[in-house]
């Protein structure tokens, strides 16, 4: 029996497969990374340009309170202070961010699957797969995250809002647990899904019938290796700017170092999905999925380009 590049039967299948694919597809999926990676440099350079010293910052509230009848900062007046310069700039940056990473999260995915049944594409092929598919995947992308926000806000607001500490607690308890159901549901499976299934949420409750324990399992893991490395990357990139301050090079710095992080994004998404898919239906292959991204005549001319 042929071992599937992609499609794991167990946990060290899937943990073996996820650092496999990082390990062969490193150098490529860090290309084309380089597009959020260079976006988000650009934004933490303009953001650092507005961004005001505590000094600034205390000097502008003084003179609001200065000409405010009440001598009080109103809360419309402090946030406009805080955030008035900086908010233009992240919001059109969340919008550049969101686009550059569907282009990439498609991309990588077709990138991936090609090469995983020898048959060898081009950057330029990746992307236009990527392409048709951005306003699909921010669009059930940014669903999936209100989502997980309400389902994770809303059992806490009754005991915050009537001042009941044992209500706020019981409610943390029940957004947790609505948290993890949610996020594991959508998101283990939601951006194979969007790109190949060309489908949405209600498709990702689908595929994670009774598969819902080892899903969540595998997400668990895949969430503490990013959270160690995010926390050690954090670490170097603020022992650099202790040293030579908050710049340009920071900032290049700390955009660099998401590398690694989405190269292991890509694999844990397309490892997982190739799994959910494998267990829905067992004739369904790496081969079965390589096939998938080019059903439509388009995607076929543009697979062969």
């Amino acid at each position: 029996m042929l071992i599937d590049p992609l499609v794991p039967r167990t946990f060290g299948g899937w943990f073996g497969r996820v650092f496999g694919l990082c390990r062969r597809e490193f150098g490529r999926l860090a290309t084309l990374a380089a597009g959020p990676v260079v976006v988000t440099a650009a934004y933490l350079v303009a953001l650092n340009a507005v961004r005001q010293s505590p000094e600034q910052l205390r000097q502008r509230f003084a003179e609001a309170a200065a000409t405010s009848p009440t001598g009080a900062v109103g809360p419309g007046a402090a946030f406009e202070i805080v955030f008035g310069r900086m908010l233009p700039i992240m919001l059109i940056f969340v919008v550049l961010l969101l686009v550059a990473g569907a282009l990439y999260e498609g991309a990588g995915f077709f990138l991936v699957l090609r090469r995983a049944v020898d048959q060898p594409t081009s950057t330029g092929a990746a992307l236009g797969f990527a392409v048709p598919r951005i306003l699909p995947f921010i669009g059930w992308t940014l669903l999936g995250g209100l989502m997980l926000v309400l389902v994770t806000a809303v059992p806490v607001l009754p005991g915050i809002l009537l001042h009941i500490g044992p209500l706020v607690a019981v409610g943390a308890l029940a957004a947790t647990a609505l948290g993890v159901l949610v996020g594991v549901t959508v998101f283990s499976s939601l951006f194979g899904v969007v790109l190949l299934d060309r489908a949405g949420i209600s498709r990702c409750r689908e595929l994670i019938r009774g598969r819902f324990v080892a899903t969540c399992g595998r997400m668990l893991v895949a969430a503490l290796i990013y959270l160690g490395y995010s926390i050690a990357a954090g670490l170097i990139v603020s022992g650099v700017a202790a040293v030579i301050g908050a710049g340009l090079v920071t900032a290049i710095l700390q955009a660099v170092v998401m590398i690694p992080a989405l190269v292991f994004q890509v694999a844990v998404n397309l490892v997982t999905y190739a799994e959910l898919r494998n267990r829905e239906k067992r004739a369904v292959s790496t081969r079965t999925l390589a096939a998938e991204l080019i059903s439509s005549p388009a995607m076929a001319v543009r697979a062969s380009s």
